[in-house]
């Protein structure tokens, strides 16, 4: 008597590492999950662990699955007769949204004698879209004039850091890559579209993009932030997070700048005491 193929089996085990969310099961479209082994690498960051089924039910272990995303899972038995049919999904199975991760470190686009100007490129947004951006500059070195400093020798607040914070709708959006630049993206999932959307792209940009998508920078899309009233030939360093509905990110590293000298300030006139 030949061996059968097996039956479906319910879920066993499957991990997946830091997926974007998959789609309900379809027909075979690019933007669904594919219930075929040859489409399994379409989806992006998908993982798949064959376990040996030791008894009818047996637990799965799930980690490092995205917060606040669906997810919809299914699981065929093999064996040495064949693989068996894929068992029903299951799902949706939702996580909790949680406050963004550490993000990258601003990028310089310019300098001069009183102002920088940098970009920042928001992160992944874990299931919340993302509402503030909180940036923070620091003095580190450079000339001081007696005005900028107290009676202590201490340097007035003003003159040692900045801090803003403000919306991300309220900061230019630059796109840095040309149209021509542009390339298929594979394993665009509702997660990573949901997340374009909320930075005002539509689905045919997220798509079609210069950059990879990662949890540090999402989208690729970055965005202008200027500091003013800095002092010539002084040292900063430039941090900043971002907040969603679940929370504040961590600080992202340092970037460190430092503004070109000047020419020294006109001296006061000289005074003659006598002739």
């Amino acid at each position: 008597m030949l061996a059968s193929k097996p039956k479906p089996h319910p879920l066993v085990q499957v991990s997946i590492n830091w997926c974007f969310g998959w789609q309900r099961p379809g027909l075979g479209g690019r933007e669904d999950v594919a219930i075929g082994d040859d489409a399994l690498g379409d989806i992006y960051g998908e993982e798949c662990m064959y376990m040996p089924v030791a008894a009818p039910k047996q637990k799965c272990s799930l980690s490092r699955l995205l917060p606040g995303q669906d997810y919809y899972f299914i699981v065929r038995a093999v064996a040495s007769s064949g693989k068996g049919e894929f068992s029903k999904v299951l799902g949706p199975c939702t996580t909790e949204k949680e406050s963004p991760q550490k993000a990258q470190a601003l990028e310089l686009h310019d300098i001069e004698l009183y102002t920088c100007s940098t970009r920042l490129r928001l992160p992944f947004n874990y299931g919340s879209p993302i509402t503030e951006v909180h940036t923070v500059l620091r003095r580190l070195d450079g000339p001081l004039a007696l005005e900028e400093m107290d009676e202590e020798g201490q340097v007035h607040a003003h003159v040692a850091g900045q801090e803003h914070t403000v919306a991300p709708s309220s900061l230019v959006a630059v796109d840095d890559a040309s149209e021509a630049s542009r390339r298929p993206q594979t394993g665009v999932t509702g997660a990573l579209l949901r997340t374009f959307a909320t930075e005002g792209f539509d689905k045919a940009s997220c798509r079609f993009t210069s950059r990879k998508s990662s949890l540090e920078c999402c989208t690729g899309r970055s965005y202008v932030v200027n500091f003013s009233n800095l002092r010539p030939g002084t040292e900063y360093e430039i941090t900043w997070r971002c907040r969603n509905a679940m929370g504040q990110s961590p600080f992202s590293g340092a970037l460190l700048v430092k503004t070109d000298p000047a020419a020294p300030d006109q001296p006061p006139p000289i005074a003659v005491e006598s002739l």
